[in-house]
């Protein structure tokens, strides 16, 4: 039993956040919620040329995790390319008090294929570069915010409403519960870093099965780093996890372009 589609779904909506905060929005995150602090913003509002996104698109590309960077029997698949729902990313910027122009700009970044180990464990990388590093220490301190696991949990939540159970991918003997978004423990990573855990629990007939979503979010100076580990029954391993975070974390700093 896989529920693929369910963690593509909270990689659309969660991953809107990651590191992706421009000068360009209408007011920003310190100007427009109390529960978001204030950092210093350098050099965000220079235009990057076309060339430059492209050596930064580059740079991202080439910091991601591979499948040689896991051990035997897992496999690689391409990329999900799913977009995040409007109406549920109006309301995640409505509730943190930022614009939705702030949680999706368009800065260069890359995302890895999807692994899967013979367990239906799933792992995502993503990298990001921002106009600098005050972009990508804005959007940590957006997620770090008090606010921000419960306009998280609401999104998930009206997300699995809204496409999850009325998925044809879904049995009619299937039963989702609500999910939770909370803050969990994780090694500290990179300049900045942040942990969340999704839990979804389903019921399939008698079988009670919950479904685990882990978000790792750690800023490398200009850069931002997402993975995400997806299992069934238990946690993704926190230590496998925060080995492979690593992983990306050392070849964004070794890129110089930090």
């Amino acid at each position: 039993m896989r529920f693929g589609r369910t963690s593509a779904w909270l990689l659309a909506i969660v991953g809107v956040l990651v590191f992706g905060c421009s000068g360009d929005g209408e007011g920003s995150a310190e100007e427009s919620s109390d529960s978001v602090s204030t950092t210093t913003q350098d050099n965000s509002d220079a235009e990057q040329t076309a060339a430059d996104r492209e050596a930064d698109e580059a740079i991202a590309e080439s910091a991601l995790l591979t499948l040689d960077d896991f051990p035997p029997g897992w496999e690689a698949a391409p990329a999900n390319d799913d977009e995040p729902d409007s109406d549920v990313l109006a309301d995640v910027a409505d509730c943190l008090g930022v614009s939705e122009a702030e949680l999706d700009p368009d800065n260069p970044k890359a995302t890895s294929p999807t692994f899967t180990s013979s367990d239906d464990e799933e792992v995502t990388s993503e990298v990001t570069l921002t106009p600098s590093s005050g972009d990508a220490s804005r959007a940590l301190e957006i997620l770090k915010s008090d606010a921000a696991p419960g306009c998280y949990a609401e999104a998930i939540k009206a997300l699995v409403g809204r496409n999850l159970v009325a998925s044809d991918d879904v049995p009619e003997n299937v039963t989702v519960g609500e999910p939770t978004f909370n803050r969990m423990s994780f090694e500290s990573l990179g300049d900045d870093s942040v942990a969340f855990r999704t839990t979804i629990p389903v019921t399939v007939e008698s079988l009670d099965v919950d479904l685990y979503v882990d978000f790792v979010f750690v800023r490398v100076g200009r850069a931002g780093i997402e993975t995400t580990f997806q299992s069934q029954f238990a946690p993704f391993d926190t230590d496998e996890a925060a080995r492979l975070t690593g992983v990306v974390v050392d070849r964004v700093s070794s890129t110089g372009a930090t």
